[in-house]
């Protein structure tokens, strides 16, 4: 019954969901796909070709880093597989895609998703919102927006500091 109702909640709040929602590639610009293929799948292999060498990660303005590496296909290849360390078998499920071109190489991309895994004992389900920075073709940069309480939970589950 309360799966059924968080269900009707989230399509109410979401709206309907997308045809291609199952899928691990979701999205109609090619990077939104990749980038929720690496995340659902956790097959990376593609990033070589669809991540720029100075791509940079933020969530709520805080710069992502992993054992050192900061930029570059690299920086996504071990968040990814992070990620997929910490919460086990992470879904995102996405919402909302709008593609604005700044220019003639420049794409914004904005996505809103929900982010499913099991963070700490239990399943849990975040809302996030992101804004992904294609240029050339390739993933320059994501700034992913999320509650800071809940952020700092999911920290605190896999072992990290609070942020402020």
């Amino acid at each position: 019954m309360l799966v059924a109702l968080g269900g009707y909640l989230v399509s109410r709040f979401f709206g309907p969901r997308r045809a291609d929602a199952d899928s691990d590639a979701q999205g109609q610009h090619a990077i939104t796909r990749s980038l929720f293929a690496a995340v659902n799948s956790g097959q990376t292999h593609d990033i070589e070709t669809s991540v720029a060498e100075g791509f940079a990660a933020y969530v709520n303005g805080y710069t992502m880093a992993k054992d050192g590496v900061d930029r570059g296909p690299d920086l996504l290849a071990a968040v990814v597989d992070y990620h997929r360390e910490s919460v086990g078998e992470p879904f995102w499920e996405l919402y909302d895609e709008v593609v604005q071109k700044v220019d003639r190489t420049t794409s914004t991309i904005a996505i809103r998703f929900v982010a499913r895994g099991r963070f700490g004992p239990a399943e849990r389900e975040i809302e996030m919102a992101g804004f992904l920075r294609a240029v050339d073709h390739q993933l320059a940069e994501i700034r992913l927006v999320t509650d800071m309480t809940i952020f700092n939970q999911l920290r605190a589950t896999i072992g990290l500091p609070p942020l402020d």
